[in-house]
């Protein structure tokens, strides 16, 4: 039964309506799945709404490429949308600054010409220049201006809402900052500058710090949801110690592992950040009988000792799309930043029903195999990261596969039960999907996985994981094959 009253307050204007779906910005592979929201589009298509929530928190001790995955997320949003932009705040003055970016930019396919040295649609700033308090000043007037403007500064999705009208959304901008942990503030850096380091009136120095990053962290939903801005803080874990080990203090989050905390992070950060991964461990991976990474660049890459190639091993502590407590490897490159189709992949072999397969959604035996819905492509463990490079069809045909892998493995009850009942393996989706007449190879060489903005030319149409299994199940045709689309008469192909 309805509220009365509810309605009565919509009518007479006292409480404004929020937008059913708020964007999230795909940033590729293993994080879109986990933490999305499937969202219908015009033409009977369903969005991946996952990836860069408003928010995102990444903790992890020293060395475990924290700023590597904090960098990649701006990348991809850089990458994805070519009128987003960024605000990084080195808080540890580590010295990366443009040249860092321009290094791990190379791997994206529009990131990679930005020349991070000049460029308006990125500033890099550390402690040096400014205080945390007056960076994030500087970072709410930027989204004000965003607001005040938002004719020019509101893009059309290809979301809508329950009247089929297409869902605006700001242009994406990025907050980096790189760590909340050494975040320091203005005010507090005045009072105690004079005074000694072992001056009793220190004492209150890092309470008066928290009390400052505690107003910031209030601040975050509402500015990031208002003006489309999306934070991204890392996070630095210590060991937990309790005084008395027969009462231990409660853990910060239920799926933490092991006896760490989140260090000189207030607690709003818990429960106010929209996703958190904790990076548990970082380790080279290493092939145990050539002592070399386990797969190579390329010949003659097979060096014995060589640490370049590492795996994280990541818990989501905190998943607003439903990913809590899932944990999942990354793949990184010490040179090369994240690799996440390398990552993709890795998760199908980890993931492999049998001792005798060579992963999930593969075919062949353990030396020799491929991709059950890239069949023409035959990969081994020395060639296929040089394959993947050299391969947009592969890496379409990774993220397809583990898309559908990543579906089963989330909680079924968040995925609607249109969509879980047309679950299958991939086998049986690829041969279905066959047997209506489609050619796979068009799929892979001619479709992309993420949504785009409707202003922004869109080269291939999207075609999402959900999409496939709807035309599997005879209930979807791709919108761009759709009479009434195709009356849209558009220049792109974007939905």
């Amino acid at each position: 039964m309805s509220n009365p009253l509810i309605k009565v307050m919509a009518v007479k204007g006292l409480m404004k309506e929020a937008s059913p779906v708020k964007p999230v910005i795909n940033i590729g592979g293993i994080f879109d799945i986990f933490n999305h929201v499937p969202v219908k589009g015009k033409w009977g298509n369903v969005i991946v709404n996952g990836g860069c929530w408003p928010s995102t928190g990444i903790s992890g001790p020293n060395n475990s490429f924290k700023s590597t995955i904090s960098k990649y997320i701006l990348l991809s949003i850089f990458d994805r949308c070519m009128s987003s932009t960024g605000l990084s705040f080195d808080t540890e003055v580590s010295g990366t600054a443009a040249y860092r970016y321009t290094q791990l930019a190379q791997r994206f396919v529009h990131a990679k010409d930005i020349d991070f040295e000049d460029t308006d649609r990125w500033i890099y700033t550390t402690n040096v220049e400014t205080y945390g308090d007056e960076w994030w000043q500087a970072v709410k007037e930027y989204c004000d201006a965003k607001v005040d403007a938002a004719k020019e500064t509101q893009w059309t999705t290809p979301m809508v809402d329950n009247d089929g009208k297409y869902i605006k959304g700001f242009i994406p901008t990025v907050a980096e900052c790189d760590s909340l942990s050494s975040l320091n503030i203005k005010t507090v850096e005045d009072k105690y500058i004079d005074l000694a380091a072992g001056d009793a009136k220190r004492n209150m120095e890092d309470m008066a710090n928290m009390k400052a990053k505690t107003k910031i962290i209030r601040d975050m939903p509402v500015v990031c949801n208002r003006s489309g801005l999306y934070v991204v803080f890392t996070a630095h874990v210590g060991k937990k110690f309790d005084l008395d080990p027969y009462n231990p203090s409660m853990k910060r989050h239920q799926a933490q592992k092991g006896n760490r905390t989140i260090k000189y992070v207030p607690e709003q950060f818990d429960y106010l950040i929209n996703n958190l991964y904790d990076i548990n461990d970082a380790r080279p991976l290493i092939n145990n009988n050539t002592k070399a990474p386990e797969f190579p660049r390329h010949q003659g890459d097979d060096v014995a000792g060589d640490t370049d190639l590492m795996e994280l091993t990541i818990t989501i502590l905190r998943g607003k799309g439903g990913g809590t407590g899932l944990t999942f490897p990354l793949i990184c490159s010490q040179s090369e930043g994240v690799l996440m189709e390398l990552s993709q992949f890795w998760y199908l072999k980890c993931w492999k029903p049998d001792s005798k397969s060579p992963g999930w959604g593969c075919e062949g035996n353990l030396q020799n195999y491929n991709l059950v819905i890239y069949p023409d492509v035959k990969l081994s463990r020395t060639t296929v990261r040089g394959k993947i490079d050299s391969d947009p069809k592969l890496r379409r045909a990774l993220q397809i596969t583990c898309d559908l892998l990543m579906l089963h493995h989330i909680d079924q009850m968040k995925i609607p039960r249109e969509y879980r009942d047309r679950l299958c393996d991939i086998e049986t989706l690829y041969k279905d999907i066959k047997a209506l007449g489609y050619d796979w190879d068009d799929i892979l060489e001619n479709t992309i996985g993420e949504w785009k903005f409707r202003e922004e030319c869109q080269e291939k149409p999207t075609l999402t994981i959900y999409d496939l299994l709807n035309i599997r199940a005879g209930v979807y045709t791709p919108y761009w094959k759709q009479e009434g689309w195709l009356k849209e008469k558009r220049q792109d192909m974007t939905p």
